[in-house]
């Protein structure tokens, strides 16, 4: 399924031009968007929220890890 939906968004690449800005944006702005949602949790959630704040972290740090060290 995964491949499928990669597959299937992958191919309107290029044919259609606010497709192509929209996609661009979530891509370029998503990280930054989830580092603030991040922030809200950690002051808003009280100790639940602080502690899924860090999960989250502690997971995304991991995923970039893996990504630098085992792609050189």
């Amino acid at each position: 399924m995964n491949l499928t939906l990669f597959h299937m968004i992958n191919g309107l690449v290029g044919h259609n031009i606010f497709l192509d800005k929209i996609m661009t944006f979530i891509v370029v702005y998503s990280p930054i968007l989830y580092g603030m949602l991040m922030l809200v949790q950690w002051f808003i959630g009280g100790d639940k929220g602080k502690k899924t704040s860090m999960n989250a972290l502690e997971g995304r740090l991991l995923a970039v890890a893996r990504e630098t060290f085992f792609n050189m």
